[in-house]
C-alpha cells in the first residue's frame, strides 16, 4: 500500500490559540495536510527558509509585518509558492 504524499502548509498568525484551531480543522478536512504554524511574519520567513512548504495560509493582521508584507516577501524568492490570506475582520 502506498503513503499519500503530504502537503506541507504553513500557517501564520500571531494568535497562536487561534492557529492551533485552525491547524485542527485543517487536519480534520485534509488528512493529507501536514501543518506548521508560525506566529509572525518573521517566524514564517524563518521556517520557509529552513523548509519546503507547498502553501503559506496567512493572516492579514499581525503585529510588525501583516500578512500582505509577508505576501512581498514571499514573492521575492518564489513567485509560485501559493498563498492565501484570512482575516477575521472585514
Amino acid at each position: 500500500m502506498n503513503e499519500r504524499e503530504h502537503t506541507h502548509v504553513l500557517l501564520t498568525d500571531d494568535d497562536r490559540q487561534w492557529a492551533e484551531l485552525l491547524a485542527e480543522d485543517i487536519a480534520d478536512a485534509a488528512s493529507e495536510c501536514e501543518v506548521t504554524l508560525a506566529t509572525s511574519a518573521e517566524d514564517a520567513l524563518e521556517k520557509l527558509s529552513q523548509n519546503k512548504f507547498d502553501c503559506v495560509v496567512a493572516d492579514y493582521r499581525m503585529p510588525g509585518a501583516d500578512g500582505l508584507e509577508l505576501l512581498d516577501h514571499i514573492r521575492d524568492t518564489d513567485s509560485r509558492l501559493p498563498f492565501l490570506l484570512v482575516t477575521s475582520q472585514g
